[in-house]
């Protein structure tokens, strides 16, 4: 059995694109094909902002975990998306708001019951501010200042990581060696 699957890119923006999340997309993506190989027919992307916007950046971002088998499949569909659906994908299949005539049994054309809508996390389930991490710092760094952290890399083939935020400024931000006689080198 194959799977035809329709992605709605809908409101997908910049806050998708953290790190965390395009690594675990992208290992479910390869979850998915190494278990499930060729059960994917066609993967179909709606409503996304193409062009100059955000989608073409998020798929070079997952699209290397994906085989160059998987890749083929993926259909980026324009304005005639509702058209091009019904041409793979009977009518009565489709719900009312993607172009056929499926309906909730309570009559809503979205479907709710068959399709679980993406949207925001509601805040009741954000842990963020009960979890205190050792590691974690906070830094308010006023406008054309900077701030410097140290750390001392004590032994070769040590993993430095790092995250930070702002909340709504523009951001320079850069790493540098600093050699035991003092250079630093980018």
């Amino acid at each position: 059995e194959m799977v035809l699957m329709v992605y709605d890119c809908e409101g997908l923006g910049l806050k998708h694109l953290w790190k965390p999340a395009v690594d675990a997309y992208g290992e479910l993506l390869s979850m998915f094909e190494e278990n499930y190989p060729e059960s994917l027919k066609r993967l179909f992307i709606v409503k996304g902002e193409f062009g100059p916007g955000i989608f073409p950046l998020a798929y070079n971002l997952i699209k290397h975990f994906l085989s160059e088998d998987t890749r083929k499949k993926v259909v980026v569909l324009g304005s005639n998306w509702k058209e091009v659906l019904q041409k793979y994908i009977d009518p009565e299949q489709i719900p009312v708001e993607y172009g056929g005539t499926l309906m909730d049994p309570n009559g809503d054309p979205k479907c709710p019951s068959k399709i679980n809508y993406g949207g925001d996390v509601p805040q009741h389930y954000y842990v963020r501010d009960q979890l205190a991490q050792q590691y974690e710092h906070t830094v308010v760094v006023n406008r054309g200042s900077s701030h410097q952290v140290e750390y001392e890399i004590l032994f070769p083939g040590c993993v430095l990581r790092w995250q930070f935020r702002s909340e709504g400024a523009d951001v320079g931000f850069g790493v540098y060696l600093k050699t035991k006689i003092g250079e630093r080198q980018r």
